[in-house]
């Protein structure tokens, strides 16, 4: 692992195993598996890099970093190695079984007993969802684009639902009614009307 790239904030890279639950991966230090973990690292630091100006990083890097944070600055801090660790993470989703191609049993057996990242597609892509909005969120706030206080504005996503009866309209509306298409086609029973 003389090759690694380092990582920002946390203190070196067997660190940020540690932190992802894959130290296995030091013991077998050929493994290809350590090349897609420096991968991920890479993109983990160029993405600081375009979300952060380079004053703010180093500002960042001179804070000491403290388990337990008493002020903004140490807050922010260990919000930077929390979001380096989860960037590596969402990388590292979307690599990480790319390696069994031609992977040896040593590798097989490293990654088996240290893998955080088994997950089906659907749960794949929950937890990408997951850790992007995280990262995004985390992003904002190491930017000063949001408080750390909490100050800033929710954002509430919504979609529309389009109606199950292909009769009903959404001009149709009665007193007391409801938003769920469903109940259109029950009016009459409920009403006593048509």
């Amino acid at each position: 692992m003389s090759n690694q790239t380092a990582p920002l904030f946390l203190a070196d890279t067997p660190a940020l195993l540690a932190a992802l639950r894959m130290s296995g991966l030091l013991e077998v230090p050929e493994a290809d598996g350590n090349s897609i973990v420096n991968e991920a690292i890479q993109a983990a630091v160029v993405r600081f890099y375009r979300e952060l100006t380079a004053a703010q990083i180093q500002t960042l890097q001179d804070t000491t970093f403290t388990p337990q944070p008493t002020s903004a600055a140490e807050a922010k801090r260990m919000l930077a190695n929390l979001t380096e660790v989860r960037l590596v993470r969402l990388y590292l989703l979307d690599t990480v079984d790319v390696r069994f191609a031609d992977a040896n049993s040593g590798n097989r057996t490293a990654w088996n007993a240290e893998a955080p990242l088994f997950a089906s597609g659907e749960e794949k892509a929950s937890m990408r969802a997951m850790l992007s909005t995280e990262v995004e969120d985390a992003f904002s706030i190491l930017s000063g684009k949001t408080e750390l206080a909490g100050s800033a504005k929710k954002t509430i996503r919504s979609s529309t639902i389009g109606p199950c009866n292909p009769n009903y309209t959404a001009t149709v509306r009665k007193p007391g009614g409801t938003v769920f298409p469903a109940w259109p086609q029950l009016y009459p029973l409920i009403e006593g009307t048509d």
